[in-house]
């Protein structure tokens, strides 16, 4: 049974370090991990993992033309001032109705919504907006310049 030699195995550290770059090496040290830990045949060696190759993810360009301070929130990411238009931008984790990018205004209290923006960074007009996310308040958010 397969949990006996998985118990057998336990002697073995718990992680093993994974040293390789490249995904077919990372394949390989796995495969030989689960070899020594569960005792399964070299046939384990056979099986065939196809990987999918991706390039980088296209996202649109952050609609912010001179950057200024940037702020970092836990649950909405990061926020980059554009000191031409004096708004902050932020990429919308959602998605919700075409939104790409959530604008915002400076103010005593946080940052203030102002509109969701496209993927060519135009405002959607006439997008509802439930109350989350409307006031993001300064002690939420952590500057990084």
């Amino acid at each position: 049974m397969l949990a006996d030699a998985y118990g057998r195995g336990a002697t073995l550290p718990v992680v093993q370090p994974v040293t390789a770059q490249d995904g077919r090496e990372v394949i390989v040290q796995i495969r030989e991990v689960i070899r020594r830990v569960s005792g399964v045949t070299a046939g384990l060696q056979l099986l065939r993992v196809p990987i999918i190759e991706r390039g980088p993810a296209q996202q649109p360009a952050l609609p912010v033309g001179n950057p200024g301070r940037i702020w970092v929130h836990s649950t909405f990411g990061r926020f980059t001032e554009d000191l031409d238009t004096g708004y902050v931008v932020s990429r919308d984790r959602a998605n919700h109705g075409g939104s790409m990018f959530k604008r915002f205004r400076v103010d005593v209290v946080g940052l203030i919504w102002v509109s969701d923006l496209d993927q060519n960074g135009e405002p959607i007009v006439g997008k509802h907006k439930s109350s989350v996310g409307t006031m993001i308040s300064w002690s939420d958010l952590a500057s990084l310049g």
